[in-house]
């Protein structure tokens, strides 16, 4: 399966480092960068089709102007795209079975998330689609992902051919991966371990290591127990009760929300 980025962005950040991180990644993975921009031009529903192709055309040029102030789009081999579409839409019309989607966003925090990127966005992107959705944050160190912390729960089965493809597609970066979950007193605590330990044998060939973190992780400091200089945080689509399992009250949105940690949320 071959891979392709796509990168969604807006004009109203500065998106230097976004952009050069997403040419970093597309170069790592072997795979062409594709940057998108919902338009928030507002097209009435009654402009006929070749005006609405011009309107679209005059931003895309205006898009690409700023761009290659940042970047050479023709020497990198980089495309981009406005769309009118929904977000979700436009990546739907994009999907191949054949091709892996790896979706870059920026997350957001709280108080900007009426935005173009809504929290709800986000979301529909990963419950809508089959994309690998890579979540930044605003704060992130646009460091390549050396270490990933996978977390993993014996009650959910892991898609390992996913996995493997993004660490073999990672494979010049990733130099280690630390498999964890969160337990309290209601959790076999045995039982996790032995999951946890299998997984680190069956990945041994990326060093490999177990965390488990005992209590209410709501109110531990999980950003201090995790280096995300150069670490991201790896959860596999389920569930909503999946990302409940592994962070109680820190459910999915809020780990978006809270805008924290890099994240890779992998296809179930």
């Amino acid at each position: 399966m071959r891979n392709r980025t796509i990168t969604l962005f807006e004009f109203s950040e500065d998106n230097e480092k976004l952009i050069n991180f997403s040419n970093n990644l597309a170069t790592e993975i072997n795979s062409n960068l594709l940057l998108v921009h919902q338009t928030d031009c507002l097209i009435p529903s009654f402009t006929d089709s070749e005006t609405k192709k011009k309107i679209l055309e005059v931003e895309k040029k205006e898009a690409i102007a700023k761009i290659n102030e940042i970047i050479d789009l023709k020497t990198h081999d980089i495309e981009c795209e406005i769309t009118e579409k929904n977000v979700v839409n436009y990546l739907e019309s994009l999907h191949d079975s054949s091709v892996c989607d790896w979706v870059i966003v920026k997350q957001k925090e709280k108080e900007e998330f009426e935005r173009f990127f809504t929290k709800s966005t986000i979301l529909k992107i990963i419950e809508e689609t089959n994309s690998l959705l890579i979540a930044l944050p605003q704060d992130f160190s646009y460091n390549m992902p050396e270490t990933l912390y996978f977390a993993s729960h014996p009650k959910f089965e892991i898609n390992h051919s996913q996995l493997e493809h993004l660490l073999n597609s990672l494979k010049n970066q990733v130099k280690k991966i630390v498999f964890f979950t969160h337990i309290d007193d209601e959790d076999d605590y045995f039982e996790i371990e032995t999951h946890l330990k299998s997984l680190e044998e069956l990945y041994q060939k990326y060093n490999t290591s177990t965390k488990i973190i005992v209590g209410n992780f709501a109110n531990s400091d999980f950003k201090n127990q995790m280096d995300f200089t150069s670490g991201f945080l790896v959860v596999q689509k389920g569930p909503r009760n999946l990302f409940d399992l592994f962070f109680r009250r820190l459910s999915i949105d809020n780990l978006i929300k809270k805008a924290a940690f890099p994240l890779i949320i992998i296809p179930k």
